[in-house]
């Protein structure tokens, strides 16, 4: 696309497999697997047993918020490793020309909690003057949830770093990450923005996270042996396994990135997205959609087919979504599908829904810098209709110029994003 250049200059993340940057990339190339039996609730009544979840959550040296949700402390968590692993700080970049897009997919919140409000709002159609009463336990319950809501990550991000520019709570379903990242970089690329924090996080490894999505048949219900729920493009996949975590990273106009000396991993070159209207739960199993966004992404690169030279795929372990991304990669590349490398982060992280697609951009990033690619864990049982090169179990030597991140949500909604080995 035409206008300014926009690179990436730090991040931080948080999975299943590793708190940091480092340890997160030590264990996806080791083909580390972080699904386990869940342990953060008593799950034998439970359909579904089976998750990826983050534990030892240490914001105290931060001062974070200990009650905020568990998303919005991830979230605080990683910008702090971006934003120190940019060396962004106060003196380097104009306040009002810096801002914040931050997604969490659900608040976090203890399905006790949730329930607790429930009274209150049943009451509030006929004793509206309640929500004046300060002493109502409830009513503190329910100012307190406005105050911990979805956009708080993005606000107490700008405020702890002095961010005064645009900030926005981006929210499409697993195409979150994506669509936080492309975001930024168009607000950067045209000039509104010289320097933004894109991120996202999710934590949803609760009764009712659980429940919610065993409810429409969506998760694996590979209970027994855990750690082969999760396996994307596999013929005996059955469902995705639910993670939690999520990852930020320092969007950054070139000549501001390069006059600050700051590391440069990778250049953003092109993004786009695309809508199916399909169904809620349901890709389009034509891919429709998914090819759209995967050939805007392209175009606005200005690169064709020839040039990527590896997908972090979506990859969730459903039997519909894999089969229909497989797809939508034959339409656009067609013979040279199967020639590139795909892998799916989900296999070894579950999926972290809004989280997802920041998280996987990491791991793209990573790749593309160390020429490594990752595996596809859990991959033994070949499916005719997953037949494309899926980096099964063991990592690759793979040198990576350019690649393509796919993120494709709920209701149909998709967002692609190109990056480029930085060459000056």
């Amino acid at each position: 696309m035409s206008g300014r250049r926009v690179v990436i200059t730090g991040a931080g993340v948080i999975t299943a497999i590793g708190g940091n940057r480092e340890a997160y990339w030590a264990a996806l190339a080791a083909g580390a697997n972080g699904v386990r039996r869940i342990s953060l609730f008593d799950c034998s009544t439970f359909p579904v047993q089976s998750a990826a979840e983050v534990h030892g959550l240490d914001g105290d040296s931060l001062g974070i918020d200990l009650e905020l949700p568990k998303p919005v402390q991830i979230g605080l968590l990683t910008a702090e490793e971006a934003v120190h692993d940019a060396k962004l700080v106060p003196g380097t970049f104009d306040p009002t020309r810096a801002g914040t897009i931050f997604s969490t997919s659900h608040s976090g919140y203890p399905v006790d909690q949730i329930e607790d409000m429930y009274p209150l709002l049943e009451r509030y159609a006929t004793a509206r003057t309640l929500l004046l009463d300060p002493t109502n336990s409830m009513v503190a319950k329910l100012r307190s949830s406005l105050y911990k809501g979805p956009a708080t990550t993005a606000v107490l991000a700008a405020k702890r770093y002095g961010l005064r520019g645009y900030t926005a709570n981006a929210h499409t379903a697993c195409a979150t990450g994506n669509q936080a990242i492309g975001d930024a970089f168009l607000l950067v690329a045209r000039g509104d923005q010289d320097v933004m924090l894109a991120g996202s996080a999710a934590a949803s490894v609760n009764p009712f996270g659980i429940a919610s999505f065993a409810l429409i048949n969506a998760l694996s219900t590979t209970n027994d042996t855990p750690e082969k729920a999760s396996r994307p493009f596999d013929r005996r996949r059955n469902g995705f396994v639910l993670g939690e975590g999520g990852a930020v990273l320092v969007v950054e106009e070139l000549a501001h990135a390069l006059t600050r000396h700051a590391h440069i991993y990778a250049e953003i070159i092109g993004y786009g997205v695309s809508l199916d209207t399909f169904g809620i739960a349901e890709m389009d199993p034509e891919a429709t959609g998914a090819t759209r966004s995967m050939e805007r992404a392209l175009t606005g690169a200005g690169i064709g087919a020839e040039d990527i030279d590896y997908i972090n795929a979506h990859g969730t372990s459903t039997l519909l979504n894999d089969k229909t991304e497989t797809l939508a990669i034959k339409n656009v590349f067609g013979a040279r599908a199967y020639q590139i490398p795909i892998s799916s982060t989900k296999s070894m992280i579950g999926h972290l829904l809004s989280g997802a697609g920041s998280t996987e951009m990491v791991a793209a990033l990573l790749a593309l810098e160390r020429n490594v690619v990752h595996p596809t864990i859990n991959y033994e049982f070949p499916d005719p209709e997953c037949d494309l090169d899926y980096v099964p179990n063991v990592a690759r030597r793979q040198h990576v110029r350019t690649l393509l991140s796919n993120s494709f949500g709920f209701g149909g909604q998709n967002s692609c994003v190109v990056v480029r080995r930085f060459e000056g």
